[in-house]
């Protein structure tokens, strides 16, 4: 017996579809879907894998965020128009510049003074942060100085917006790590001083539509210890034909019945036959989800804080 050797067999958007369809008798063996079906069941098929994300945490969608803290600052934007210039470190003040004058970024639309003594820049001031910075920009500073340097500090991460946060731990500059405690709104709300300065050891994430808000407390008391997030990311859009899915293959079955049972009503199948549909597509997707999660042991302890 020889087999093939390989275990790489995909399918695409497209594919998907027409099995789909042939399961429902709308086309039959060698036919073709028309355009319009194409619309159609790739706008079904977009809407079922977006719910998916409510379902649960496949594997393959952990993200790992790195969120470096800022001195003071307790909220921290993670998403597609987040990151944006929080202050300016003066890392040289050079010389010649004069009291006062403009820094230029090298990209986006923050706008920043300073101000110097004696020639050299002496403070900088953020007039307005931007957003959406993916990169950390470079500044240059007006006046007709030179030798001056200024290091930008990036407040939040520019990136997919994440669905939620799993764990979280937070790293110091001598890389010790600490675990994070995740809190609710409510417990966040309930906090004490909010401004309380030291090192953070709990997180509180506020998912909005555009950019999810991260808040820590305590606030970071200075610049450059980083968060580590394990987070939970959105399923990627099925935009052509070719495309093939943000799934491994152990889903394609869930894929295939998931849709069939979505679109079943759509196109006329007799009502009597659509329970099955439905019934075959929960099983596979229940499969699907039960099987793509981490498998590693748990562990119980008796509780010995509190006690005499």
């Amino acid at each position: 017996m020889t087999t093939s050797g390989t275990s790489t067999f995909s399918v695409t958007r497209d594919e998907i579809i027409k099995s789909s369809l042939r399961t429902l008798g709308v086309i039959g063996v060698g036919e073709t879907p028309i355009t319009e079906d194409y619309t159609n069941c790739s706008e079904a098929l977009n809407i079922m894998i977006k719910s998916w994300a409510k379902k649960g945490f496949p594997l393959w969608v952990y993200n790992s965020v790195q969120v470096t803290m800022l001195t003071d600052l307790g909220v921290y934007p993670i998403g597609p128009t987040a990151a944006y210039v929080y202050s300016v470190t003066i890392t040289a003040g050079g010389s010649g510049y004069p009291a006062s004058g403009t820094l230029s970024f090298s990209s986006g639309a923050a706008t920043a003074t300073y101000t110097s003594t004696a020639g050299v820049i002496s403070t900088i001031t953020v007039t307005a942060g931007g957003n959406s910075y993916a990169t950390t920009p470079t500044v240059t500073f007006s006046g007709g100085g030179t030798g001056a340097i200024g290091t930008v500090n990036l407040a939040g991460v520019t990136m997919p917006r994440p669905l939620r946060i799993i764990d979280a731990f937070i790293r110091n500059s001598e890389d010790i790590d600490t675990p994070l405690i995740l809190i609710s709104q409510q417990e966040y709300d309930i906090l004490g001083n909010k401004a309380s300065s030291g090192i953070p050891n709990q997180l509180y994430y506020d998912n909005q539509l555009i950019n999810g808000r991260l808040y820590v407390y305590n606030v970071p008391s200075e610049n450059g210890d980083v968060v580590y997030l394990t987070t939970q990311r959105m399923f990627e859009d099925m935009t052509s034909s070719s495309n093939t899915f943000d799934f491994p293959q152990e889903w394609f079955q869930a894929l295939k019945w998931g849709l069939t049972a979505e679109i079943a009503i759509e196109y006329g199948v007799d009502i009597q036959l659509v329970p099955y549909y439905e019934q075959k597509a929960l099983s596979y997707i229940t499969e699907a989800f039960d099987w793509s999660v981490e498998e590693s042991s748990v562990y119980f302890t008796m509780a010995t804080f509190g006690s005499k």
